[in-house]
């Protein structure tokens, strides 16, 4: 397996957890979703010592749907945005209310949430409309 291209030559598994994903829900390309895929697999494992099968447990372990939808978010997809912000707002007031040790439901924790949305969705925007869209600190969601 070369290091620095895992997924080379993987066309089935690589076609299995893009319908695992339902990454063409977002209409994520398969090539950008294997890139995500890619991306993560270089992070996480040691180049020259990962076998086919440490390579699909590492894989098949990730958040795949999760995965798909940051792939989607960092094109800049608005429905993908909207579904994020849907999914995640409780988890992001709840983490804001940790931050400011105060409750989910304050203004204080709800301000800083949609502030921290708002610099997400803003990062995203810029990097679609510059044509440097990928995957960041979302590429590896688990």
């Amino acid at each position: 397996m070369d290091p620095s291209r895992p997924l080379d030559g993987q066309t089935s598994l690589l076609e299995w957890f893009y319908a695992q994903s339902q990454a063409g829900r977002w209409g994520v390309p398969r090539e950008k979703f294997a890139a995500a895929l890619e991306r993560s697999a270089k992070k996480a494992l040691t180049p020259g010592a990962v076998t086919p099968q440490q390579l699909q447990d590492y894989l098949g372990a990730l958040h795949l749907e999760d995965l798909a939808l940051a792939t989607a978010c960092a094109e800049g997809d608005e429905a993908a945005w909207e579904n994020f912000f849907t999914r995640y707002r409780a988890y992001l007031r709840a983490a804001a209310a940790a931050i400011l040790r105060c409750k989910a439901g304050s203004a204080d924790a709800c301000d800083l949430a949609d502030s921290l949305f708002s610099e997400l969705y803003g990062l995203a925007a810029a990097r679609a409309r510059n044509g440097r869209s990928s995957v960041t600190s979302m590429d590896a969601v688990r």
